[in-house]
């Protein structure tokens, strides 16, 4: 996504520069940005079926594979 944001080209300490500004204004307004995942961002239910599935999975394959293997 980032990629196709045109930006005009800059050194890495205009970089830094820009978002500490930005971090500052951000920590004197009181607003705090952070980043959330998808997963935060699911009902609780979800989250614990979404952990469950994945752990199915991982258990699934390593049962395959020993299968498989002991063949």
């Amino acid at each position: 996504m980032l990629d196709r944001i045109p930006m005009p080209p800059m050194s890495g300490e205009e970089a830094l520069r820009r978002f500490d500004e930005q971090r500052s204004s951000d920590q004197e307004y009181g607003t705090r940005v952070t980043p959330q995942s998808e997963l935060s961002q699911l009902h609780p239910v979800m989250r614990l079926l979404a952990l469950i599935g994945t752990l199915g999975l991982i258990v699934g394959v390593l049962i395959g594979v020993l299968y498989l293997i002991g063949r």
